[in-house]
């Protein structure tokens, strides 16, 4: 009964949507989309992305390589918006992550990591930023004459204050 598995399928989602072609070859499952091609052969899925697009908040593009073996990632992936970018050295279950973000008075670059445990730490000069199942930001940033200074919590109502300091 030697069979072999093929399908053109279309992936959709809130952020994404594409058609996706998988097939079988030899002991692999195979994926490909206009965005990419990936593999899984022995536990081990291994993805290459190309500007796949990705829509939250804006429309960003997704690039790079990810592979998941033996419970781990690796790789490296990069995220590009019109205001954002932003890259990630996958390990473990998380990564390490750079970037900037464009603003009418300039970048602010941050930088930081994703781990499932503790959430997603980012931080901006002095300025931190925390998210898992709430979001704090804490501390001091300066972007051209303005600074921001905060301590705030929201976990579904905010609590804490922030201020704006301006030269006018």
């Amino acid at each position: 009964l030697g069979g072999r598995l093929q399908a053109d399928l279309r992936y959709a989602s809130p952020y994404t949507g594409f058609p996706l072609r998988v097939w079988q070859e030899g002991g692999a499952y195979r994926f490909q989309t206009p965005h990419g091609e990936g593999e899984y052969r022995d536990g081990a899925l291994a993805l290459r992305l190309r500007d796949l697009p990705i829509r939250a908040l804006e429309e960003f593009r997704l690039s790079g390589q990810a592979l998941y073996r033996e419970g781990e990632l690796s790789g490296r992936l990069a995220l590009k918006g019109r205001y954002l970018e932003a890259e990630a050295d996958l390990r473990r279950l998380g990564a390490n992550i750079q970037g900037r973000l464009q603003t009418p008075l300039g970048f602010l670059p941050f930088a930081g990591a994703y781990d499932p445990e503790p959430g997603l730490r980012l931080r901006v000069q002095d300025l931190s930023l925390h998210y898992q199942k709430g979001l704090s930001l804490e501390g001091r940033a300066r972007l051209g004459p303005l600074a921001l200074e905060a301590d705030l919590v929201w976990d579904g109502e905010f609590r804490g204050q922030a201020r704006v300091e301006t030269p006018w």
